[in-house]
C-alpha cells in the first residue's frame, strides 16, 4: 500500500497538480456569478460578452468606457475562476485515472498469471489423457470385471468433461485478459488527452492572468488620461478622429508619379510637431505601413531592435522581425502597433503605427523606393507628411515631421 501511494504522490508531482499552489486563484466577480459550477460560470461568461458587445455599439461616453472595461475586467476573471476549476476537476480525474491504471495493471498481472497456471494444467490434462487412450478397447474391456470397465469408461467420460470446462475457462481468462488490457491501453490514453488539456488550460489561465492585468492598467491609464472629466474624454477622442481622418485623407490622395528615387539610410524629413494641438499631442514620429493599402503591422517590416518601450508594461523590449533598418536613430517608442494604453482614443481601439521619438530628430528611409512629401490640414491645423513607395505594393508613411 505505502508503495502505491508513494508512487501515485511522484506521478501528482510530475504532472503537476499541486500547480497554483502560492498563486491566487480567488478572484472579484460580479455578485449574481459568484459560482463554483462551470456551467454556472459559462452562464455569466456568455451573458457578460452579450452585455460588452451591447455597451460597445452605445454612444461613446466616458461612463460607457469604464462600464465596458468594468465588464471586460469581471468577463477575464470569471475565465480565470473556469480555468482554475476546470484545472481542479481535471487533476482529480488525473488522480483518478492513474489509480484506475495501478489497479488494472495488478488484475492483469494476476489473469496472465492464471492463463499461465490454466495452460500448463491443461497441458498436463491432455498427456493424462493421451496415455490413457493409448489403452486398446480389447485391454479395457478385458482387462477387469464388468463393474471396473463401467468405472473406468465413466471415469474417462468424467476426464473428458473436466478438460472441457477447463478449456473453457481458459478462453474466458483469456478473453477477460485481453479486455483488461485494451481498457488499460484506453486509459492510458485517455491520461495522455488529459496531460495536454491540463497542459492547455495552464496556458489559457497565464494569458487570462495576464489580458486582467493589461485590462486593469488600460483602466487606470484611462482615469488618468482623462481625469475622470468626460470633456476631457471627448476632447481627446476628437483629436484622435482628427488625426486619423487626416492620415487617411492622405493615404487616399497621395500620388508617387512624380515622386523622387530614395535610397535606404538618405535622409527624408527631421521629426517634428506638425499637427499640433488638434493632431498632434507633442513632438514624435507617427510610422505606419500599409501593403496594397491595408494597414499591417509595422513591426514586421522593421529589423529586430531592443529599445524602450513604454506600454502597459514598460521597459526594454525586442522589437522588430524585418529587415529593414529604423528611420529613428536610438528611437524610444511612446507607442506600439495594435492595443496599447492609449489606443482607447481611436475607432477600433487600435493603434495604427508605431510612435517613436529620439534626440536624434533625423528621419531615414528605412528601405529603397520613391519619395513623396506634402501637408495637409488637419481641423485647423497643419500636418506635414512623407510617405515611400517601395516594392509589391508596400507603402511606408511618416507623419507630424517639420
Amino acid at each position: 500500500m505505502r508503495t502505491k501511494l508513494t508512487i501515485l504522490f511522484l506521478i501528482l508531482l510530475a504532472f503537476g497538480v499541486f500547480y497554483g499552489k502560492g498563486q491566487s486563484a480567488s478572484v472579484d466577480v460580479p455578485d449574481d456569478c459568484d459560482s463554483d459550477d462551470v456551467d454556472d460560470l459559462e452562464d455569466c461568461i456568455n451573458k457578460l460578452e452579450k452585455k460588452i458587445s451591447e455597451l460597445q455599439g452605445k454612444e461613446r461616453t466616458l461612463e460607457n468606457e469604464i462600464n465596458s472595461l468594468n465588464d471586460q475586467i469581471g468577463l477575464i476573471q470569471l475565465k480565470i475562476q473556469t480555468a482554475v476549476k476546470n484545472i481542479a476537476d481535471k487533476e482529480a480525474e488525473l488522480v483518478t485515472l492513474t489509480d484506475d491504471i495501478f489497479t488494472l495493471s495488478g488484475k492483469i498481472e494476476l489473469l496472465g498469471e492464471k492463463v499461465s497456471y490454466q495452460t500448463v494444467l491443461l497441458n498436463e490434462r491432455i498427456k493424462s489423457r493421451y496415455k490413457t487412450q493409448q489403452v486398446s478397447p480389447l485391454q479395457l474391456i478385458f482387462g477387469g470385471d464388468l463393474s471396473e470397465i463401467v468405472q473406468k469408461i465413466q471415469f474417462l467420460k468424467t476426464i473428458e468433461e473436466q478438460d472441457n470446462e477447463l478449456i473453457i475457462a481458459l478462453k474466458e481468462t483469456k478473453k477477460n485478459y485481453e479486455i483488461q488490457k485494451k481498457t488499460l491501453e484506453d486509459k492510458k490514453a485517455q491520461v495522455e488527452l488529459l496531460k495536454a488539456s491540463i497542459v492547455r488550460e495552464k496556458a489559457n489561465l497565464e494569458g487570462y492572468r495576464a489580458t486582467l492585468n493589461s485590462q486593469r492598467s488600460q483602466k487606470d491609464t484611462l482615469l488618468a488620461q482623462t481625469q475622470g472629466d468626460e470633456a476631457t474624454y471627448q476632447q481627446l477622442l476628437a483629436s484622435a478622429k482628427a488625426e486619423m481622418d487626416a492620415i487617411e485623407g492622405i493615404v487616399s490622395g497621395i500620388n508617387f508619379k512624380n515622386g523622387e528615387d530614395v535610397d535606404e539610410g538618405e535622409v527624408i524629413a527631421v521629426m517634428g510637431n506638425s499637427g499640433y494641438p488638434n493632431c498632434s499631442s507633442g513632438p514624435h514620429l507617427h510610422f505606419e505601413v500599409r501593403k496594397n493599402g491595408a494597414i499591417v503591422n509595422a513591426e514586421s517590416y522593421l529589423e529586430s531592435k531592443t529599445l524602450y518601450v513604454s506600454d502597459y508594461s514598460s521597459g526594454y523590449k525586442s522589437i522588430g522581425s524585418g529587415d529593414w533598418s529604423w528611420p529613428l536613430k536610438g528611437a524610444q517608442i511612446t507607442q506600439r502597433y495594435g492595443k496599447t494604453p492609449w489606443s482607447w482614443r481611436y475607432a477600433g481601439g487600435k493603434h495604427t503605427g508605431i510612435d517613436m521619438v529620439s534626440s536624434n530628430t533625423l528621419i531615414y528611409a528605412p528601405e529603397d523606393g520613391k519619395f513623396v512629401k506634402g501637408t495637409t490640414g488637419c481641423y485647423g491645423s497643419s500636418m506635414n507628411y512623407a510617405a515611400i513607395q517601395h516594392d509589391n505594393g508596400v507603402v511606408s508613411y511618416y507623419f507630424h515631421i517639420k
